[in-house]
């Protein structure tokens, strides 16, 4: 796990200095952006990342908890696979927002 944070975000960075003293696994997972914009941010995580698959999520989402397993399922079943998303839940007010189209993020 990689997390991406601004180097000016103080309260993030004291937050989560506390969880890097309990991780048993000292490597490298905190890598700080200072370039402004979601796509630096984006384009650091891939640069420090190893591995075959990258997941993404973003400091306001909340992934199901079966979400990584979902993503390996995924490509297991097809090894072809180049990439995959999910809906985006918009939760607003006492709800959650319907969207207009059945199917949404296809990349042709």
């Amino acid at each position: 796990m990689i997390v991406v944070a601004r180097h000016d975000d103080h309260a993030t960075l004291d937050w989560l200095r506390t969880r890097e003293a309990n991780r048993p696994d000292r490597r490298r997972w905190l890598v700080l952006v200072y370039k402004p914009g979601i796509v630096a941010a984006y384009n650091l995580g891939i640069e420090s990342a190893t591995g075959d698959v990258l997941c993404f999520t973003e400091e306001n989402a909340a992934p199901h908890p079966d979400w990584i397993a979902r993503i390996a399922r995924a490509f297991r079943r097809d090894p072809a696979l180049g990439g995959l998303g999910g809906r985006h839940i918009v939760h607003e007010r006492d709800g959650i927002l319907q969207g207009k189209k059945p199917r949404v993020g296809i990349v042709r």
